[in-house]
């Protein structure tokens, strides 16, 4: 399965990696889901008084 294949791959890849760059990772991935959450919300549109 696809989702098997991936998840042993993303596994094989942190478990060579350090636990420090496993948190720099982490912490990027936080701001990405915030700034695309931020961005998804609708904005109020402007308005404009003639």
């Amino acid at each position: 399965m696809e989702v098997t294949r991936i998840l042993k791959e993303t596994l094989l890849k942190y478990s060579t990696m350090s636990d420090a760059e496993i948190k720099e990772i982490l912490i990027k991935e936080q701001v990405l889901y915030k700034i695309v959450d931020i961005a998804s919300k609708k904005q109020e549109p402007a308005k404009h008084f003639p």
